[in-house]
């Protein structure tokens, strides 16, 4: 069989024996996290609302590297949003930089986010020094986390798409890691955005 990201086989998605399962198992699969989102942002509603100043007055400005975060993950959706046009049209060889320039993005995303924390260290923004710290390394680092386990995502859908596994009939794979990185951008702006007011 030929291999190569040159082939776009044919059909529909076999593998889906009960037709929107998956769908339905990625909404609930985001339900679930979205509660796990919900409880951290209510806890720093709670710390923030008991503090008698905050921000505290020794903490450090929000670092501007955070805007490059945000663009980050705009342009992973944006290209992801691409592969998934670029397969329904069966163009096949714009396929695999499509989701190259995605991961790439979600790359940069990543280090911008170490930048932000290695800025919050360097400027005495630790865990024991008050809340302020703790809550912010709490929101981006489970939002992180996550981003983390888009990314081994990646590593097969690099596969998939070598392996010449999608069609315009079959997207599969490729249109459930768009949802997945579509969700994390709102999540992100979400927590960005409760940053940002309380500066």
């Amino acid at each position: 069989m030929t291999r190569g990201p040159s082939i776009l086989r044919p059909g529909g998605d076999r593998s889906e024996i009960v037709p929107g399962a998956r769908i339905l198992g990625i909404g609930v699969f985001l339900a679930s996290i979205s509660m796990l989102f919900l409880a951290v942002i209510v806890a720093y509603v709670v710390v923030r609302h008991k503090a008698p100043n905050w921000p505290p007055l020794d903490a450090p400005a929000l670092p501007k590297v955070l805007w490059l975060s945000t663009l980050s993950l705009i342009g992973v959706s944006v290209f992801l949003h691409r592969a998934l046009a670029t397969v329904r049209r069966g163009v096949a060889k714009a396929l695999m930089p499509q989701v190259g320039f995605a991961a790439f993005f979600a790359t940069i995303f990543l280090l911008s986010q170490g930048a932000a924390w290695l800025y919050f260290m360097q400027n005495d923004t630790t865990f024991e020094r008050h809340l302020f710290a703790f809550t912010f390394y709490m929101l981006t680092g489970l939002h992180g986390l996550h981003i983390l386990g888009g990314m081994i995502g990646f590593v097969v859908l690099f596969v998939r798409v070598w392996q010449g596994e999608f069609s315009w009939a079959n997207t599969g794979s490729l249109r459930y890691h768009a949802i997945y990185w579509d969700y994390l951008l709102v999540v992100w702006v979400v927590l960005y955005g409760i940053l940002l007011l309380d500066r």
